[in-house]
């Protein structure tokens, strides 16, 4: 495993995001071993028009910006790439750059808006593989063989009509068996609550 300083992996991050178009996102550490990295795209927020949520907002976001819109102020997030402290001292340099490239491949959906159902689905894989996403032995959810199945798997199959009202009629039976079980818990709970009301009064009644 080839060893890499704090600094020396700042700068090869932010080299790196620069090379692939997204310099323009901040750069952020974090402490948790979970996960290598995390990609944060902007975060827009509609608040009323008062200065104490802007505040609040600027004091959490320091570099948040915000624009008055019919009334509601729109508060925006810089997007920011953070990247995991513990993971680079656990697994190293090369491993530290596959978990940049990761995260830069989602940052790149983002900028070039693509569509995808899935964060790790077909559309990440193939951007992924471009800009040279590796395999690691350490076994990441963004692994060769993971982003080959992702990127060969089929689509599903659009459902027929046949389907949609076979499965609004799984709905509404769901619901109805859910009703009529409520429904005999309530009862169950009345019928236990008379039977109480019928002790309490053949005693009394003595």
């Amino acid at each position: 495993m080839k060893e890499i300083t704090f600094i020396e992996a700042k700068e090869l991050a932010l080299k790196l995001m620069a090379d692939h178009g997204v310099g323009h996102w901040n750069f952020e550490w974090m402490d948790t071993e979970s996960t290598g990295g995390q990609c944060c795209p902007t975060i827009k927020v509609c608040q009323w028009s008062d200065e104490r949520s802007w505040k609040k907002w600027h004091e959490k976001f320091p570099d948040a910006q915000r624009e008055l819109i019919d009334g509601k102020y729109v508060y925006a997030t810089p997007p920011i790439l953070k990247f995991s402290r513990p993971w680079i001292v656990k697994y190293g340099r090369d491993t530290f750059v596959d978990t940049v490239l990761h995260e830069i491949a989602h940052a790149l959906m983002y900028e070039r808006k693509i569509p995808h159902k899935r964060s790790h689905g077909k559309e990440w894989a193939e951007l992924a593989f471009s800009i040279g996403v590796r395999d690691k032995e350490f076994g990441g959810r963004w692994g060769l063989r993971e982003m080959a199945y992702a990127a060969n798997r089929k689509p599903k199959p659009e459902p027929t009509e046949a389907d949609k009202k076979l499965k609004q009629k799984q709905k509404k039976l769901a619901h109805a068996q859910k009703m009529a079980k409520q429904t005999a818990t309530r009862i169950k709970r009345l019928q236990t609550a008379l039977k109480k009301w019928e002790r309490r009064v053949r005693f009394y009644s003595k």
